[in-house]
């Protein structure tokens, strides 16, 4: 009975691709859970900024209120911007100043929310669920699938760094939005801060889901689930603008006052 005997250059091929595939995927899964997944917290430094924030808007609306009874003792005294009589505007400010106290109360709300969703659909990475190619491209393959599921994640980890300072910036500035609101009549800008929190922090547990579904349907497929999973990846660069457009909210946060 013949032996086969194993191409000793194809094996090393083989074992070096694999042994570089679980280098690569252990360090994606640490980005992953660290960065993409990771629960935000609410630093002490975003409810002092906040208390200033509210501070600052209070000085403004307690200006606007003395400019209001100048021009109610004085009629004849005009002043830029004053659209509401003194009672209307005191009513608006009032409303304004019991929503700003709730206000970063009902963020922390939704990103509990979140990250509860998130840890509920937290599981080992799609990534290393999947076996390394083999043969004697394997090496080729498997680097060129490492860079680009590597470049899809760190700008995944960008895209959540960015989120968390729009979070904590977004919510300093809601004091300043209920001061506009109330002096303005802009209601629309109110719709427009709720459906960009919304998109801003339930993108994660987007984000979560699609991973917990890579790691079902994918963790069984060989190697050719690599490609798989930089379509998912891609995929979830687009995501956010989906949500945006399902929301009907604003491309982002820039256009916010436009």
């Amino acid at each position: 009975m013949t032996r086969v005997l194993a191409n000793p250059v194809l094996t090393l091929i083989n074992a070096l691709s694999q042994w570089a595939w679980r280098q690569v995927a252990m360090n994606l899964t640490w980005l992953l859970r660290r960065f993409v997944l990771y629960p935000l917290g609410w630093p002490a430094v975003v409810s002092q900024f906040y208390r200033m924030s509210q501070d600052l808007a209070g000085t403004v609306a307690v200006a606007l209120i003395l400019a209001s009874l100048l021009r109610l003792m004085w009629p004849e005294v005009t002043l830029q911007g004053m659209r509401w009589s003194t009672r209307a505007l005191l009513e608006r400010l009032v409303t304004a100043a019991l929503l700003a106290v709730v206000g970063p109360w009902v963020v922390q709300v939704l990103l509990r929310v979140n990250n509860a969703l998130v840890q509920q659909l937290l599981a080992p990475s799609a990534i290393s669920g999947l076996t390394a190619p083999q043969g004697v491209l394997s090496p080729l393959v498997a680097g060129f699938a490492s860079l680009a599921l590597l470049v899809l994640m760190l700008y995944l980890a960008v895209f959540y760094a960015v989120r968390a300072i729009e979070i904590y910036l977004l919510t300093a500035s809601i004091p300043w939005l209920l001061l506009w609101w109330a002096t303005q009549g802009d209601d629309v800008i109110l719709s427009r801060v709720v459906k960009e929190f919304i998109v801003v922090i339930f993108v994660q547990s987007m984000h979560a889901a699609a991973l917990w579904l890579a790691f079902h349907l994918l963790g069984a497929l060989a190697w050719q689930g690599v490609f798989w999973e930089l379509a998912l990846l891609w995929w979830m660069t687009k995501l956010p603008g989906e949500l945006r457009h399902l929301m009907g909210a604003v491309p982002g946060v820039s256009a916010l006052w436009r």
